[in-house]
């Protein structure tokens, strides 16, 4: 580990372990997982994704269970509640949720919960000019807030940049500075009325830590996110027997393969707020390994683990 999470690991586990006895800590994980089209190729221009990549996407979800699911491109209602389905099957089961659509009818953000969602905005009409020119973000911003015991609740910020794609109307990079922006302010605004607010931020942001739009995200200052940046970790699912060592699991956070040029890169992230940083567990925060990651999807799957102080 850097030696900034050596210092936040042993002063969270400090903290945990002087709880006072009657208390007990609750623990839960945040995942975010871009699913790469769950459709049934139906509508629009998406191809129905294959019976065996489904099963795989369902399998890795299944096997780690996070109390709180982001997903990225899922398509239809109908196909999303073939999704819950499965996952119900598995014993995954999500008594919240919510279907956010946008201006791209084809991929929609879904967030499924096992704490109440007491709260849900979906920004659908956001816009900025470039060049002249008035655009509309094509996938929406959803803002939740959840509860997840009577004394503690976070807000949660998921979103799905512009894609690296090329366009006629503009250039991609810069529609995604702009959707940045647009998201940034509304970081800004919900911290200028609690700095201390627990905040999640998470997502296909579309591109690399260094790039400017991820570093809008991040912001500087009080305000500043903390970029949890998974890592792999533990054993392969699918072949136990392979693990890693601790300093080959260091150097890999990828995210994204794009086959067309063989690259791999991080562009899904789990940002925190300082707030929220105080209950972040970095033991629970990494990258699934599994046999068959690119059967599911073209990303991986991120997990952010967090605990909090509760009572018997």
């Amino acid at each position: 580990m850097t030696k900034l999470k050596l210092i936040h690991l042993f002063c969270f586990l400090f903290a945990v372990n002087s709880l006072p006895s009657e208390e007990l800590p609750i623990e839960f994980t945040i995942a975010s997982f871009n699913v790469k089209g769950y459709s049934d190729g139906k509508t629009g221009y998406r191809k129905a994704k294959p019976p065996e990549s489904r099963t795989r996407v369902e399998q890795i979800i299944g096997h780690w269970n996070p109390e709180i699911l982001v997903i990225q491109e899922m398509g239809s209602r109908s196909m999303f509640h073939q999704f819950k389905s499965a996952l119900n099957d598995r014993g995954s089961r999500y008594p919240y949720e919510v279907f956010a659509e946008g201006n791209d009818t084809e991929n929609h953000i879904v967030v499924l919960s096992r704490f109440p969602i007491f709260k849900t905005s979906i920004h659908t009409d956001d816009s900025f000019e470039l060049h002249g020119n008035r655009f509309r973000m094509s996938r929406p911003i959803l803002e939740l807030d959840i509860q997840v015991t009577e004394n503690y609740s976070f807000k949660l910020l998921s979103v799905h940049l512009k894609s690296k794609r090329k366009i006629l109307s503009a250039d991609q990079q810069e529609v995604r500075e702009k959707e940045a922006r647009v998201l940034r302010r509304k970081i800004d605004d919900a911290l200028s009325k609690n700095q201390n607010l627990n905040l999640v931020v998470i997502g296909d942001l579309n591109d690399s830590p260094q790039a400017l739009s991820t570093r809008t995200i991040l912001g500087k200052g009080r305000n500043r996110l903390f970029d949890t940046r998974p890592i792999e970790e533990g054993a392969l699912l699918g072949n136990p027997s392979k693990t890693l060592t601790s300093s080959r699991i260091l150097e890999i956070a990828w995210t994204y393969f794009y086959k067309k040029e063989d690259s791999y890169s991080r562009i899904d992230y789990i940002l925190i707020s300082r707030g929220m940083k105080a209950e972040w567990n970095p033991l629970k925060t990494f990258i699934p390994r599994s046999a068959y990651w690119n059967a599911a999807s073209d990303h991986r799957m991120i997990l952010a683990g967090f605990i909090i102080a509760g009572r018997r």
